[in-house]
């Protein structure tokens, strides 16, 4: 009931099979489809009681049996069952279908954000545009200048890494005339980027115990997802420890990427957003939007070219992690100032109708699953298929049940105190007092004598008990005298006449 998890068992070899004290066996006795039993224990309705009544013990939480016991459960006639249980695989199975069409829609939504980031850091989207704006600046003059921008940003010493990072060629795609490939360290040194910081590593970074209610926002992987930062979930750095660290400062507009652990996520920060800090796991990109735009930089990011150069580091080594030395050689693709802007707005409302989509998407995979449930709701009321007046009532049906396992028990009964007996009549045989030759017996009702003589019908075994006869000369006897007319026998008890 925990997990919500159930089966149908059919085809057990012999009949049989064995599990864990985690199950709870519904073994129907001829009142209930198997399929019936099964659908209705799978209502979410039903689930969500037993949950309700869940007890904890050793290891996981359980539902008490007695709920089990108690269970009330609306049993129509068995062919009804059958047809309720033929309505509602009929219209899930349309369900399914559907939910399976809507699952094949939402990677296609993801191939086609990829392709419009591709057409738009190609040059593809913007075409037309480029036709219409001959006079832009080209990126290629815009980075041979170094643009100055104070903002009172405190750039750290930056120790560069020796050496190169391998980067597949087939990632980077012939540009347009007038745009042009830099690295995240060109872009800071030309003064696109006014600078690119991770948080804080090994002693510097904060202990649990520095965390409170109140402080400021400290932001890793967790609080990044889907393009936004969660800042309400954000853990909080106490003031005092806070202002003890040097970098890691980000603030409102910057561009976050995430490249530790959890590698490739990028969220933008609302432009009025105050000062937070960053774990070891984020970097921020602080861009000059004179000459570099935020919201361009982030779906650069966001695009095949940038996660393919992620990915690339990566494969490299065993580490899930992309160091920020490592990001300083990433390429860039750099577009005029004016066409980053058109590029950004174009992007904003193409995700913004790709989210709509994906929205519509779970809101109709959450209809059909409440559809599932509405058809077995339905069902279990009686609504779903029509009666038969033909078919045997319910009540007849668990009365001639009852009855069955009445008779059952009786004889299994029967069959213990006839085990019991048996020992104790083998025991006693050479003992026999008595022989269908006796003179009270042979041609003599000497068993309807003994019929008579109780002060209750017997049995033929209680019977037997009582005639001290040997098993041959007793059934012999008792044949005897039936077929004279002294005993009757109504199958279950003997009475004389």
């Amino acid at each position: 009931m925990e997990n919500g998890k159930a089966a149908s068992v059919r085809g057990l070899m012999n009949g049989l099979g064995c599990g864990t004290t985690e199950f709870y066996v519904f073994r129907q006795r001829g009142a209930l489809e198997q399929d019936y039993l099964f659908k209705f224990i799978r209502q979410e309705s039903y689930r969500k009681l037993a949950r309700a009544q869940m007890q904890s013990g050793v290891g996981q939480a359980r539902v008490p049996k007695d709920f089990v016991l108690e269970t009330t459960l609306p049993v129509p006639p068995l062919a009804e069952q059958s047809r309720i249980v033929s309505a509602i695989e009929s219209l899930q199975e349309r369900s399914s279908r559907a939910r399976f069409l809507l699952s094949e829609v939402g990677p296609l939504i993801g191939q086609l954000r990829q392709s419009v980031l591709r057409d738009a850091f190609s040059g593809k989207l913007t075409a037309d545009w480029r036709a219409e704006h001959l006079n832009v600046q080209p990126a290629s003059e815009l980075l041979s200048q170094v643009h100055e921008h104070d903002d009172g940003t405190k750039k750290r010493r930056r120790i560069k890494k020796k050496g190169t990072v391998p980067l597949p060629n087939d990632l980077f795609h012939e540009l347009p005339e007038s745009w042009a490939y830099a690295t995240v360290d060109e872009c800071l040194e030309q003064g696109f980027i006014i600078d690119y910081v991770d948080g804080n590593h090994g002693g510097l970074y904060p202990r649990k115990a520095e965390f409170g209610d109140e402080g400021i926002r400290f932001i890793t992987a967790k609080q990044i997802n889907d393009g936004v930062v969660d800042f309400e979930s954000a853990p909080r750095l106490t003031e005092e420890r806070a202002q003890q660290l040097q970098k890691g400062w980000a603030r409102g507009g910057d561009v976050l990427l995430t490249h530790n652990a959890t590698v490739g996520r990028v969220a933008r920060t609302p432009k009025d957003m105050g000062t937070f800090l960053l774990g070891t796991s984020a970097t921020y990109y602080r861009c000059n939007e004179a000459v570099l735009n935020s919201d361009y930089l982030y779906h650069v990011f966001c695009g095949p070219q940038w996660q393919g150069q992620l990915g690339s580091i990566m494969e490299q080594t065993t580490r899930n992690q992309v160091s920020i030395q490592k990001q300083g050689v990433f390429r860039v693709p750099v577009a005029p100032i004016e066409e980053q802007l058109e590029i950004a707005r174009i992007l904003d409302s193409a995700m913004a109708w790709l989210r709509s989509v994906e929205s519509g998407l779970a809101s109709m995979e959450s209809s059909l699953t409440q559809l599932d449930q509405s058809i077995l709701s339905k069902a279990f009321r009686g609504e779903l298929v029509p009666q038969d007046p033909r078919d045997e009532p319910a009540s007849e049906l668990l009365a001639r049940i009852r009855y069955q396992r009445e008779e059952a028990a009786e004889t299994k009964a029967t069959n213990q105190r006839t085990k019991k007996t048996g020992s104790e009549t083998t025991k006693r045989k050479a003992a026999m007092a008595k022989s269908r030759f006796d003179d009270d017996v042979k041609k003599q009702p000497y068993l309807a004598t003994l019929l008579k003589e109780s002060t209750e019908k017997l049995t033929p075994e209680e019977l037997f008990d009582a005639a001290d006869l040997p098993v041959t000369d007793f059934y012999k006897q008792l044949a005897w005298e039936i077929e004279n007319g002294h005993i009757s026998d109504d199958v279950k008890t003997l009475e004389a006449l």
